[in-house]
C-alpha cells in the first residue's frame, strides 16, 4: 500500500546484528528501512545524509541496548537529533520509537515514550502495528 513508511534504524555499532534481522524483516513486510551501513555510499557526507534522513523519515527506530546507552559517540547524537525534531511534528504524532535489545536502562528523556521490549511475544507484530497505524 502507498505511500511507504520510512523507519530510520538508530543503533550502535555493537548491536548492528540484531538491528540488521528487524531491518531485513521490515523490508520483507513493506517498510523502508534506512541505517548507515546499507544506505550510505561512498563519498557521501554522512553526517549531513544522516540528518537528512532523520529529518524526512516517518519514524525514527531507537535501539537500546546496555552497550548503546553507556557509549558516547554517534549513536547518542542521533537520538538527541530525532528528540529535536519532534519539536516539529503534530502534537501526539508517533515519531521515535525505542525498542529495547535487552533489560536496559531507559533514558530519562525516553521515559514518557512507551517502549517495545524486543525479546517478548509478540513484539515485532506490534512494531509493525505501530508503523501501520498514524497516531
Amino acid at each position: 500500500i502507498l505511500p511507504l513508511k520510512l523507519a530510520f534504524l538508530c543503533h550502535a555499532k555493537e548491536d548492528k546484528e540484531q538491528v540488521e534481522k528487524v531491518g531485513s524483516k521490515l523490508l520483507s513486510d513493506g517498510f523502508l528501512t534506512w541505517y548507515d551501513d546499507k544506505d550510505l555510499l561512498p563519498g557521501d557526507d554522512w553526517q549531513r545524509v544522516i540528518e537528512q534522513e532523520i529529518e524526512k523519515c516517518d519514524f525514527f527506530l531507537a535501539f537500546l541496548s546496555s552497550r548503546s546507552i553507556a557509549k558516547t559517540g554517534y549513536v547518542q547524537r542521533e537520538l538527541k537529533y530525532a528528540m529535536e525534531q519532534c519539536d516539529w511534528k503534530p502534537f501526539g504524532k508517533r515519531f521515535i520509537i525505542p525498542i529495547l535489545l535487552d533489560d536496559c536502562e531507559t533514558p530519562r528523556e525516553l521515559r514518557n515514550i512507551h517502549f517495545l521490549r524486543l525479546w517478548e511475544r509478540g513484539a515485532y507484530d506490534k512494531l509493525k502495528v505501530a508503523l501501520s497505524v498514524q497516531a
